[in-house]
């Protein structure tokens, strides 16, 4: 039991037994006596401890209140609500397969490029300077027919040389009359023996006479024949020069003037069918499908009104790398004054509805 208290203490002592036992060291000198409950009490305790404890609250609760306010403006914002992460599935359930995104519509182009159906390439078989053109640009040309050369000056002279050795028989023709002396010397030598006006050595002499001839006469004609393909190179060598077109049909381009200097291998003209317009595309394998069932496409020049069918000739394989498969459509070549078609041309689709079909989804 506490002490009896008899009576209020002097100002400014304390007790050790009225002092709280919590009350720290620092604030102890700070306790004055409660006069009217003989109880201590810190000075100016009350404001400062409330002031700091609500600091505190404050600062616990602000996060809260951010919180609050963000959900509070998420609807005004045109946001929704963050939701809870997805869940993992259970541990053996079946997976379900991911929805195929829709593949975009493929189309053809709108505008098709036509060129000169057939074009061949004629280049250069050896090196040289051009020195001639025998055509430009538009002419109608036939299989065969020149269209220009290189410098052919020293390839000229071997083969005219050649050419003439080939021709000259005068070699043969004396082999070959030897052969025919030497046979008469024999038959004479044979007769003369019948007659026994000569022994028979003068036949071994005569036969032998015979054979040197004849073999002289084989290798005049061995002699003739290597002339004539000595000939055929040299004329081969001086073809080399010389630019002839590989087809009947139209030159579509000359790509070199007089006094380039060409390279084996370079492209000098190009020569097209010129009656003919094809038309090369590379379509998606749905669309190429497509096309095959219509055998073909309408299509127009651009800006103009007339149609024309460009019906499909062929399809190749698809492309392993891109899918696309090319395919081929050919078409008349419009009349041009006459004139056959030697550049290229734009075509409008003209077929109503152009093709237009949803490529199939992928796995399908």
């Amino acid at each position: 039991m506490h002490p009896a208290i008899t009576g209020p203490e002097p100002a400014g002592q304390l007790r050790a037994s009225r002092l709280p036992s919590s009350l720290p060291p620092k604030w102890a000198s700070s306790y004055q006596p409660d006069r009217g409950h003989r109880r201590l009490t810190p000075r100016n305790r009350a404001p400062q401890m409330h002031r700091s404890q609500t600091a505190v609250h404050l600062l616990r609760l602000f996060p809260s209140l951010l919180f609050a306010l963000g959900l509070t403006l998420l609807p005004i914002s045109g946001q929704s609500a963050p939701s809870e992460p997805a869940k993992a599935p259970p541990k053996g359930a079946p997976r379900q397969p991911a929805a195929a995104a829709p593949a975009p519509a493929a189309t053809l182009p709108s505008v098709l490029l036509g060129e000169p159906d057939d074009l061949q390439r004629v280049a250069a078989a050896a090196a040289g300077d051009l020195t001639e053109l025998a055509v430009k640009r538009g002419d109608r040309v036939t299989k065969g027919q020149l269209l220009g050369n290189l410098d052919e000056e020293r390839e000229k002279f071997a083969a005219e040389a050649a050419r003439i050795r080939a021709d000259d028989q005068s070699a043969l023709e004396l082999a070959l009359s030897e052969v025919e002396l030497r046979q008469a010397e024999l038959e004479e030598a044979e007769e003369a023996y019948r007659r026994r006006k000569v022994a028979r050595t003068a036949i071994s002499k005569a036969k032998a006479q015979l054979e040197m001839a004849k073999t002289k006469e084989q290798m005049a004609r061995t002699n003739q024949k290597l002339a004539k393909l000595e000939a055929e190179r040299q004329e081969s060598e001086l073809e080399r020069r010389r630019f002839r077109s590989p087809m009947d049909g139209v030159v579509i381009s000359v790509e070199k003037a007089v006094g380039d200097k060409i390279a084996q291998g370079t492209v000098v003209f190009t020569v097209g069918s010129g009656d003919s317009v094809a038309l090369n595309l590379n379509l998606p394998q749905h669309l190429a499908r497509e096309l095959e069932s219509r055998g073909g496409l309408f299509v127009r020049l651009k800006g103009e009104l007339e149609t024309r069918f460009a019906r499909l000739v062929s399809t190749g394989p698809a492309d392993p790398a891109t899918g696309t498969v090319p395919v081929k459509l050919l078409t008349d070549a419009p009349a041009q004054e006459g004139q056959p078609v030697a550049r290229p041309l734009e075509y409008e689709l003209a077929t109503p509805p152009p093709l237009a079909t949803p490529a199939p989804a992928p796995g399908t």
